[in-house]
């Protein structure tokens, strides 16, 4: 559960290292080994942190460090959209600043990992009913983490089919897309923030299953329809402010965000970039299946959409609301919606109905929140109506 203490202290007091495969193998593990020899393992978070360490000033430099504890992916990784950001989108004043200044304050964060994250993260895996709290400065640490690809055995599509990536790799290798350029921007003003000064509420992720027998019979339901308000202007997170949000998501949590997508999903992960902290542990969802996300915050402002999709610049709460475990007045339900790219007529035959029906419910069946903000069903890009 959520702590209710004014001071909120890392649980387990005891380090507990948890490396099997029902917990998150942690980057500063002592059983994550590296090769540095055909013949000879070593410890690999003393060689992330002798990487960190080093004075880096451009993307080369990043590039290099993080190949140093990454050096099997070298062959395969491009990190051209990352230098295009540093050479090119950002001017040289920017550069600078970020890397004397912020850069510093990404690694700080990512290295106290040691300290804040005493104990092994569960995966939230499919057919559980389970919820994992962390506070904000836990989930920037882990972000920092995933900003400087410390994160083992997530590299492969092999390991981890079944989880959404977390290092950020992929996005560093979008080329010059303006929308990824911009979702840097993000990503680097929610960093310029927590450095500064860390976050201290808490966050719950709730994984939701509601078994096939406990799903509603639809064809004898007799519930009436709730009100309905529709408007052609504004958006889920200003209109709907303090409303349950829907996150018409991807089955892997996140989608496209740390790749080239920039629809609903991914601009609510990148304005509230603690979100993407649930493709760390969630594995992807099935058709009885939702994530439910209580007190993420929001970092960014934004305009436009896909391709447009573009910084606006900072945004901060005004008078923040708490609830008694700290947690922001913010709640996320994030349910997948049916690709029908193929065949949009397929949505109108029963099975789909029901399907589509079953998953809203699990989404809005964990209790009574008041009114519930959305969009269209599947954010229009999956072709649903």
């Amino acid at each position: 559960l959520p702590i209710k203490n004014d001071v909120l202290v890392t649980y387990p007091e005891v380090k507990v290292d948890k490396w099997d495969a029902n917990h998150v193998r942690m980057p500063h593990s002592p059983q994550s080994l590296y090769p540095v020899s055909e013949s000879r393992l070593e410890s690999r978070w003393p060689l992330v942190k002798a990487a960190l360490r080093k004075d880096i000033s451009s993307s080369k430099e990043l590039e290099a460090a993080i190949f140093s504890y990454n050096s099997r992916s070298s062959q395969k990784w491009s990190f051209d959209a990352l230098h295009q950001f540093f050479s090119k989108t950002l001017d040289p004043g920017e550069t600078k600043y970020f890397f004397r200044t912020v850069f510093p304050g990404i690694v700080e964060l990512a290295l106290d990992i040691e300290n804040k994250i005493s104990g092994g993260i569960p995966f939230l895996k499919k057919g559980m009913n389970q919820s994992i709290s962390l506070s904000q400065e836990q989930a920037a640490i882990l972000l920092a983490n995933a900003f400087l690809c410390t994160y083992p055995r997530r590299n492969s599509a092999s390991q981890n089919m079944q989880y959404p990536s977390i290092n950020f790799n992929r996005l560093y290798q979008c080329g010059s897309l303006v929308s990824v350029q911009q979702k840097l921007k993000c990503f680097i003003n929610y960093f310029r923030r927590v450095y500064k000064k860390r976050p201290q509420g808490v966050i719950t992720f709730t994984r939701r299953c509601v078994k096939s027998n406990n799903l509603p019979i639809w064809a004898e339901s007799e519930t009436e329809l709730s009100k309905l308000y529709i408007s052609q202007n504004g958006t889920i997170e200003e209109d709907g402010a303090g409303m349950l949000e829907i996150d018409f998501a991807n089955k892997y949590i996140g989608g496209g965000v740390l790749g080239r997508g920039a629809v609903q999903e991914e601009i609510k992960f990148l304005i509230c970039p603690e979100l993407v902290v649930t493709r760390l542990f969630t594995e992807c969802l099935d058709d009885n299946e939702a994530l439910i996300v209580t007190g993420c915050e929001r970092y960014n402002k934004y305009v436009g959409y896909g391709d447009t999709f573009t910084w606006a610049g900072n945004y901060v709460e005004n008078n923040p609301k708490l609830d008694c475990f700290r947690r922001l007045n913010s709640i996320v339900i994030a349910i997948d919606a049916t690709h029908f790219n193929a065949s949009p007529s397929e949505q109108y035959k029963l099975v789909a109905l029901n399907r589509e029906l079953n998953k809203a419910y699990v989404g809005f069946s964990l209790g009574s929140h008041g009114n519930i903000a959305t969009g269209n069903w599947g954010c229009g890009a999956f072709k649903g109506d």
